[in-house]
C-alpha cells in the first residue's frame, strides 16, 4: 500500500541529496578544533563501551555503525591513529546535514516519515519493546517541520509511465556523476591539479555537465 510513496522518497534521497563526502581542501577549512575534540571524545567513549544516544551525532553514528572496537585482529587502531575515522565521521555529519536540509523542503519526505511514525504509534501495544516515535529519526530531521513544496506533482505521480521514466532519469544522473568524477580525476581544468582531491569550480562543473549531457546521453 505504501510502496509507491516509499519508493518515490528513496529516489528523491538518491537524486536530490548529495553523498556525504567532503573534499580534503573543504574539510581543512571547516573542521574546527572543537569539532575534532567532539569526534575524538565520541571515539574514546565508544572504545570504553559508553554511548549516550542523546549526545552528539558522532556517538550515535558509532553506536549504530556496528564497528567492533574490541576486535584485536582488525585494522581499526591504525584507522583511528591516521585520522581516517575522524574524517569519515565529519564527512558524514556535514554531508548528512546538507542532505537533511535539502530533503526537508519536500512534502514527500515528510509524508513518508509520518507514515512510518504512524505505524509505530498504531501498533505500539503489539510490539515486544516500546518505541518512542520521537526517536525514530536519528538524523535530526523531524516530521513536525513544515515542508515547502512537493517534489512531484500529483498528476505526474499518478501517470502510468511515471516511475519507469523516473528510474531512467535516475540512471542518467548516476551515469553523469560517475563520468564527471572520472573526468575530474584526469583533466587539467580543475582548480587544484596537483592536489590528491581534485575539484572543479562551480562554473566549470556546470559547463562540463551541459556538454556531457549532449555528448553522452544522446549516445546511450
Amino acid at each position: 500500500m505504501w510502496s509507491t510513496d516509499l519508493y518515490l522518497v528513496a529516489l528523491l534521497d538518491e537524486y536530490v541529496a548529495p553523498q556525504p563526502t567532503v573534499a580534503d581542501n573543504v574539510r581543512k577549512q571547516l573542521l574546527r578544533e572543537e569539532e575534532v575534540h567532539s569526534i575524538r571524545q565520541a571515539i574514546d567513549n565508544r572504545r570504553e563501551g559508553q554511548c549516550d544516544l542523546d549526545g552528539n551525532y558522532y556517538e550515535r553514528w558509532l553506536w549504530y555503525s556496528g564497528i567492533d572496537f574490541h576486535d584485536e585482529d582488525s585494522n581499526l587502531p591504525n584507522i583511528i591513529a591516521c585520522g581516517d575515522l575522524l574524517h569519515a565521521l565529519f564527512d558524514l555529519m556535514l554531508g548528512q546535514s546538507v542532505k537533511t536540509h535539502m530533503l526537508n523542503h519536500y512534502t514527500e519526505f515528510h509524508k513518508a516519515r509520518c507514515t512510518v511514525q504512524s505505524f509505530f504509534i498504531k501498533f505500539a501495544d503489539r510490539m515486544s519493546a516500546s518505541v518512542d516515535p520521537d526517536r525514530l529519526w536519528w538524523d535530526g530531521s523531524f516530521v513536525s517541520q513544515s515542508p515547502d513544496k512537493p517534489w512531484i506533482s500529483t498528476p505526474l505521480k499518478n501517470h502510468s509511465k511515471f516511475l519507469s521514466i523516473l528510474e531512467s532519469w535516475l540512471d542518467d544522473s548516476r551515469f553523469l556523476q560517475i563520468w564527471l568524477s572520472n573526468y575530474e580525476a584526469e583533466t587539467p581544468l580543475v582548480n587544484n591539479p596537483k592536489d590528491a582531491s581534485r575539484v572543479f569550480s562551480e562554473s566549470n562543473a556546470i559547463t562540463i555537465l551541459q556538454w556531457a549531457k549532449v555528448c553522452h546521453l544522446n549516445t546511450r
